[in-house]
């Protein structure tokens, strides 16, 4: 669920790239004085998943348990020219046969619609790219220059309501699985999100007119039929594709496409399901215990490559996305 509150723009320039810093997560309170440890068990085993697969995902995270659907995610969205976007990315380097296929449908179907206007980045996916300017946000919600000292990429709040499981004992038959929880949020931070908006009546551009998420220049309903951000389309089938529509890197696995409350960027799922994914739209519970973005098909990890996340080799405006049940 995208619910937007006040816009800020920038426009930004390339910088030199940023130290990697990794995945860490600053605790509420609230966090170990439900579960003793917790944060610790987020640093290390949940910041591991991220850090160990790829070589540039920095966030900083500040999370909390509070009131809110299952699991959502609040940061300040940043414009970036698409140009800017693009180089950031390397896409253009012709590193690999994927790289250069990427590059090769965003010069074909994505710059004759995006070429001259702006692209929505977080600022986790900003940062990771070495784009200076990101804007991130304090723990109370202001903005702050990120990265910076007590500026995050996002806020993770996880509902206080919901029965988790925690890994230990026995699972509940009607809970969820707070880690696979955490982890859709944080791939959310880290630039998973649309800029579409699916709360309303009809489907909307969260954004600003016109304006892609990176996600959105990867969506794809056919070869060649990139799907604008302004054609607002509810034709269902839409999926992930690096090369203009030829590959479907998740087979079988579509974006959400109604003006249902669920994040157009996330899998259209129902629950129960055959097989459960991070990053689905909607949790079912009792379901899906142990999903983690390394062992559920990598297909998050697979997203997140493709558009400037990079696998770990061997050795703005605030916006805010909730996750129902």
């Amino acid at each position: 669920m995208r619910i937007t509150a006040t816009r800020l723009a920038a426009v930004l320039i390339l910088s030199a790239a940023l130290a990697q810093g990794g995945i860490t997560f600053t605790c509420d309170p609230n966090i170990d004085g439900t579960v003793p440890g917790l944060c610790n068990t987020l640093n290390t085993t949940t910041a591991a998943l991220y850090n160990n697969t790829f070589s540039n995902a920095n966030a900083a995270i500040y999370i909390q348990f509070g009131s809110t659907g299952l699991g959502s995610n609040t940061g300040y969205e940043n414009f970036v020219p698409y140009s800017v976007y693009v180089a950031a990315a390397g896409m253009n380097a012709g590193a690999s046969a994927i790289q250069t296929a990427a590059a090769n449908a965003l010069r074909t179907y994505a710059a004759p619609i995006y070429g001259k206007g702006m692209v929505n980045l977080s600022a986790a996916l900003g940062a990771s790219l070495g784009i200076a300017g990101m804007y991130g946000t304090t723990s109370t919600g202001n903005y702050c220059n990120y990265p910076g000292p007590s500026c995050y990429a996002g806020i993770v709040i996880v509902s206080d309501k919901a029965r988790f499981y925690y890994r230990t004992g026995t699972p509940a038959a009607n809970g969820f699985d707070f880690f696979t929880t955490v982890e859709h949020e944080v791939d959310e931070v880290l630039g998973t999100s649309s800029c579409i908006d699916t709360t309303g009546p009809t489907l909307s551009n969260g954004c600003m007119a016109g304006v892609p998420a990176a996600v959105d220049l990867f969506r794809y309903s056919g070869l060649g039929k990139l799907v604008n951000v302004s054609s607002l389309s509810t034709a269902q089938g839409a999926y992930f594709s690096y090369d203009g529509g030829t590959s479907d890197v998740a087979p079988g696995l579509f974006y959400n496409s109604l003006s249902n409350g669920d994040d157009y960027a996330d899998f259209a799922s129902a629950c129960p399901a055959a097989v459960y994914y991070v990053q689905d739209a909607a949790a079912c519970g009792g379901q899906g215990y142990g999903l983690d973005i390394t062992n559920d098909g990598n297909v998050e990890s697979i997203f997140l490559r493709r558009w400037g996340i990079r696998r770990r080799r061997s050795a703005g405006c605030l916006r805010s996305e909730t996750r129902g049940w």
